[in-house]
């Protein structure tokens, strides 16, 4: 029974960022997933409501994007309705442009409009499973990776030699298949 009250002490927020490039400099056939480093891109914040109480909403203070130790983009708040049980929430697109290729941040502060505090979950980039974050966190943060353009430029190339390579064996085995005849 203690257990169950101390899981509504605390609000519990699964919080996953979905990324998407807005790069118009490559192929449509061949658009990268990855963000790639001075091309536009957009993300916004689903937030899951995984405790066994209504999330009463609130406000994301202090939304970061640290693309290094030095340059951050301070996002506008957040604002957050309210969230029953076992119910996803998404947030507004916001656009930014990667300034350097290298893993990059984001860092949340969630604020409930109860003044409770919130266990911050996320998914696990291996495993895709939920995970905890250390119990009275303050702040929630995941990373992403920021393609840069060699290796991009090293992909297309890539695609390139394995589709020029498949042609060449397609054609040695009909010349083989000719001269069998």
């Amino acid at each position: 029974m203690s257990n169950d009250k101390s899981k509504n002490e605390y609000h519990h927020l699964l919080i996953i960022p979905k990324l998407e490039s807005k790069s118009k400099k490559y192929y449509h056939l061949f658009k990268p997933k990855e963000i790639v480093v001075l091309q536009p891109f957009e993300f916004c914040f689903k937030i899951k409501n995984k405790g066994n109480i209504k999330f009463p909403g609130g406000v994301i203070e202090k939304p970061t994007i640290q693309f290094s130790k030095t340059a951050q983009r301070f996002l506008d708040k957040i604002s957050i309705p309210e969230i029953s049980k076992d119910e996803t929430y998404t947030s507004p697109k916001d656009n930014a442009i990667a300034i350097e290729s290298d893993t990059a941040w984001f860092h949340l502060n969630v604020k409930s409009s109860d003044n409770k505090p919130i266990n911050y979950y996320q998914l696990n980039k291996i495993t895709n499973e939920e995970e905890l974050l250390e119990k009275e966190v303050k702040k929630w943060q995941d990373c992403f990776h920021i393609a840069s353009e060699q290796e991009m430029h090293q992909r297309y190339t890539n695609y390139l030699l394995l589709g020029l390579t498949i042609i060449t064996i397609f054609l040695f085995i009909i010349n083989v298949a000719l001269l069998l005849r």
